[in-house]
C-alpha cells in the first residue's frame, strides 16, 4: 500500500458525497473507493502482475505420434482381423515393432496410444467388449 506525500490529503469530510455517490455506483464499499483514492495520489496505481497460465507442453501420445502412425497401428489390427487372428496387445506390438517404417514401442506405450485414440465404437481398442471373430 502506497504512503501518500505530504501535500494534497484526501479528507472524507469533503468528499463524502462523491464517496458515497461513487461506492454506490460501482458497487464498491467507501472505504475502498477513498483507498484507491488515497492510492491515485501517490502515484500509478500499481496493480498486481498477472502470471501467465502454465502453458503445458503437450506431450501427450496423440501428439507426439502423427496421424501416420497411428493409422498405421489401426491397419495392422484391421489386418489381424482379416487373416482371422485375435489381434492381442502382445501380438500388435509384435508386428508394430518389425515394421521399419514405425517407432518401436513398449507395451504399456502401445495400449496407453490404443486407448487415448478411442473414440466411441471408432477407435482402435474398443474397452469392455468381447470381440468375436466372424466364422
Amino acid at each position: 500500500m502506497c504512503t501518500p506525500e505530504p501535500g494534497p490529503v484526501f479528507r472524507r469530510s469533503l468528499f463524502g458525497k462523491h464517496l458515497s455517490a461513487s461506492s454506490e455506483d460501482t458497487g464498491v464499499s467507501p472505504r475502498t473507493v477513498a483507498k484507491i483514492k488515497a492510492e491515485r495520489l501517490c502515484g500509478p496505481l500499481a496493480h498486481p502482475k498477472k502470471r501467465p497460465h502454465d502453458v503445458k507442453i503437450s506431450s501427450s501420445r496423440t501428439v507426439k505420434n502423427e496421424s501416420f502412425t497411428v493409422h498405421a497401428i489401426r491397419l495392422k489390427v484391421h489386418s489381424m482381423y482379416a487373416k482371422r487372428e485375435v489381434p492381442t496387445l502382445d501380438s500388435v506390438r509384435k508386428a508394430v515393432n518389425e515394421d521399419d517404417d514405425l517407432p518401436n514401442f513398449k507395451k504399456t506405450t502401445l495400449w496407453r496410444l490404443m486407448k487415448d485414440v478411442t473414440a466411441g465404437d471408432q477407435g482402435i481398442l474398443k474397452t469392455g467388449q468381447v470381440h468375436h471373430l466372424p466364422r
